[in-house]
């Protein structure tokens, strides 16, 4: 029987849009594997959808899966990707279950009447002159809007005006155009944008409908969001939709001026108002504001585009052959006395050396596809690329398995439960062995701890009634005479570490350990160094795995002269696990604070060192909460003692 869930998400018509190529995806990557039901916003936009049912009520025995693509925004920082990726991933992340995207667009559906019926008989483009009171900083010049219509309209093309009045929205009207604000709702919408020759907009729901609907859309987007994010494009060395989707059929004209102010240098913005006297709860104020003109406050990046800038882009599309002729050829041609159209903004240079036409790449920055691939055949591609591939714990640096040493403390239930659930979700059983130390847990978390051991999730579980403390508890896992680790690598979680980030993040790391250990590398996290007091350095040299080796400089090479020592962040570290035996680490001495530098300090000694891996948390969400706990002097440091004595007030 497939597996009944509940997708949930309460946003904007855009958001569901985007949501909405995921139940389609996951049908054709899983066709018999889930029953999908759908509980958003803007439930209308569901109708008609195939593949799944709308859940009016609480669905018995089913799933939820709430999804969230906001923290992806901030991945996109260094990931190229589209919005449209979000939703995909997150149901990785919840899941387990990796789906492509096939299509790079949306999936609505309006009444099949409607597919034929048109809203008007004449031909026309929708603009959407206006915006939300959340995001000021989208909207245009209210003026330039006007001269745009003017313009469209001298060269033969109707304007349907559309937009909501509900709270919060704003549409200036505008002259010579149908106006129809507040006159339609979602399903009247996506009909007339079915029928139009094409959209004029700012970043909103619109452009996501065109793109549903394969129609040319001009954005007037600015520098608010990351071009790659938003844009419907196609970008020679960019695969924004993933490595299985089709192309853009219809590739929009996007404005944007990314590269061109030192506010949007290298991405987005994200400022939400364009006044400080609009109230916001980010204080997400736009940093360069200026005026149209003619008194209106705008972004500077918004000014930076013209009227003659977005007739261009509209043009193109008749000029490229995407749109058929306006009535008569000669009406493609400027009226007399008309000004030139400029050429476009200068082009931005991205990280991949591509420049990137503000307008969006036409012909010649379309990645050249042969014989494109149908959406069977990608799909295919893509179950070949589910097969089973060799593992990179498969081989004798590994032998096929870690184990993973867990320390929790205290009454922090909903934050052990994401610890361990995060991990339970992303590794094999079979690839993996768990053990967990605790001091002082809560009763809630220690009955959860429990039932895991019970069921065999949780292979070894000590519990200690006192506050042992970090690295004493550390010693109880790795030198447990009893039942000794017999894995060659260990993985180290503080409990307030989640693996959320990436999915795939314990074969990555994995691959990372294959590819240092030859090196000399047995330690690897997100490293830092730390630089020793004088008394630390004189400790370190009077304990008995003090190999006299120097410690090192700022380049990390070691010298007569060095003073630091380079180690990866306490809260999730791999090492070796004879190494770390042969150490003898942690030390027995170390008692709460200092023991992580103290520990790569050991390692170094060894002749071995630490390298970098999930550097800003790239992988695993490590430290997701600030210090708990005890505050000891360091270990080392004047006025420590063996074992860690508190720091006084």
């Amino acid at each position: 029987m497939p597996e009944k869930i509940v997708i949930n998400l309460g946003c904007a018509p855009g958001d569901i849009t985007c949501l909405s190529a995921l139940p389609r995806d996951i049908h054709a990557a899983y066709p018999d594997k889930y029953e999908i039901y759908v509980s958003t916003h803007c439930m209308t936009l569901w109708n008609g959808n195939p593949h799944v049912t709308k859940a009016k009520k609480g669905v018995r025995g089913a799933r939820y899966l709430q999804m969230r693509y906001q923290k992806y925004i901030g991945k996109a920082n260094s990931t190229k990707l589209h919005f449209l990726t979000a939703f995909h991933r997150c149901f990785q992340e919840l899941t387990g279950d990796a789906v492509p995207i096939l299509y790079p667009k949306g999936d609505l559906y309006i009444p099949e009447d409607k597919l034929i019926e048109r809203p008007f008989q004449d031909r026309y483009w929708v603009v959407l002159s206006g915006g939300k009171s959340d995001f000021t900083n989208k909207v245009w010049s209210a003026r330039r809007w006007q001269e745009t219509v003017d313009r469209l309209t001298s060269l033969g093309i109707n304007i349907v005006q559309c937009g909501s009045t509900s709270k919060g929205h704003h549409h200036p009207p505008l002259s010579g155009v149908t106006n129809l604000v507040g006159d339609t709702n979602l399903t009247d919408m996506l009909h007339i944008i079915k029928h139009a020759d094409g959209v004029i907009c700012p970043v909103t729901f619109v452009m996501h409908a065109a793109a549903v609907f394969d129609k040319p859309c001009v954005v007037i987007a600015g520098g608010r969001e990351h071009w790659w994010w938003e844009a419907y494009v196609n970008v020679s060395g960019v695969r924004t939709f993933g490595d299985y989707s089709q192309p853009v059929k219809m590739p929009h004209r996007f404005l944007h001026t990314q590269g061109l102010l030192d506010c949007c240098k290298h991405r987005g913005c994200w400022k939400n108002k364009i006044d400080p006297r609009q109230p916001d709860k980010r204080k997400s104020y736009c940093r360069k504001p200026t005026t149209d003109g003619h008194g209106q406050k705008i972004p500077t990046c918004l000014d930076m585009i013209s009227v003659d800038h977005v007739v261009e882009a509209v043009m193109s599309y008749y000029k490229d052959g995407s749109l058929p002729p306006i009535g008569e050829p000669g009406k493609l041609e400027l009226p007399d006395g008309a000004p030139e159209l400029p050429p476009p903004l200068p082009a931005a240079p991205t990280s991949t050396g591509v420049p990137i036409d503000l307008f969006a790449p036409i012909d010649e920055l379309m990645e050249k596809v042969s014989t494109p691939a149908s959406p069977g055949q990608m799909a295919k591609k893509f179950a070949a690329s589910r097969q089973p591939q060799p593992s990179p714990l498969d081989n004798e640096i590994i032998g096929g398995r870690m184990t993973i040493c867990i320390c929790m403390y205290g009454e922090y239930t909903d934050m052990h439960k994401a610890c361990i659930g995060s991990i339970l979700r992303t590794t094999c059983p079979e690839r993996r062995q768990i053990r967990v130390v605790t001091n002082t847990l809560g009763w809630e978390s220690r009955v959860y701890l429990d039932n895991l051991h019970a069921n065999g999730e949780i292979y070894k579980l000590i519990h200690n009634d006192d506050n042992r403390k970090k690295y004493p508890a550390m010693r109880q896992l790795f030198y447990d005479e009893e039942d000794p680790i017999t894995d060659k690598w260990i993985l180290w979680f503080d409990d307030d570490t989640i693996c959320d980030r990436d999915p795939a993040w314990y074969t990555k790391i994995a691959s990372k350990i294959n590819d240092v250990f030859r090196d000399g590398a047995r330690l690897i996290g997100d490293l830092r160094f730390w630089t020793l007091n004088p008394t630390q350095a004189a400790w370190i040299r009077s304990r008995p795995w003090y190999q006299g080796r120097p410690f090192q400089l700022k380049n990390q090479q070691q010298a007569p002269n060095g003073n630091k020592i380079f180690f990866p962040s306490g809260a999730f570290w791999a090492a070796h696990m004879d190494t770390l035996r042969a150490a003898g680490v942690p030390d027995e001495q170390i008692g709460h604070n200092g023991g992580d530098y103290m520990i790569a300090a050991q390692v170094w000694q060894q002749g071995f060192h630490t390298v970098m891996w999930n550097r800003n948390k790239r992988f695993v969400h490590s430290s997701c909460v600030g210090r708990r706990g005890l505050n000891e002097v360091h270990t080392g440091m004047p006025g420590w003692q063996p074992g860690g004595v508190a720091k006084r007030r």
